[in-house]
């Protein structure tokens, strides 16, 4: 919703979209193809095309999760939002804060 309003923007690339197409169907998400085609058709209509800068640091146990970090530097994103616990263990890279889908929505409620 607060994407809908404008009060952050979503960005993504080619990767990334690729990976969430494919975790779309897998456990514990398990989703539809059709529900997951609607999602990915959002994300695209509303977020941002980035193409990611290089980073060759930090060293994450998956090196795959370096593509999010170079995406949001791509981005000058100010926070990055995702359920990877080994990001989240980062707390923070470059100055990006790096939180849980929870922690967001509790960080946007409308009071």
């Amino acid at each position: 919703r607060i994407i809908y309003q404008g009060g952050a923007t979503l960005y993504f690339s080619e990767k990334l979209i690729t990976e969430l197409k494919q975790k779309l169907s897998e456990k514990p998400f398990t989703v539809d193809i059709a529900r997951a085609n609607d999602a990915l058709k959002t994300i695209i209509h509303m977020g941002k095309l980035v193409l990611p800068a290089k980073v060759t640091e930090p060293k994450l146990r998956d090196q795959d999760d370096i593509h999010v970090l170079e995406c949001a530097l791509a981005a000058e994103a100010n926070l990055i939002v995702t359920l990877d616990q080994d990001l989240i263990k980062l707390k923070n890279f470059r100055n990006i804060g790096i939180i849980h889908p929870k922690t967001f929505r509790w960080m946007t409620i409308e009071k």
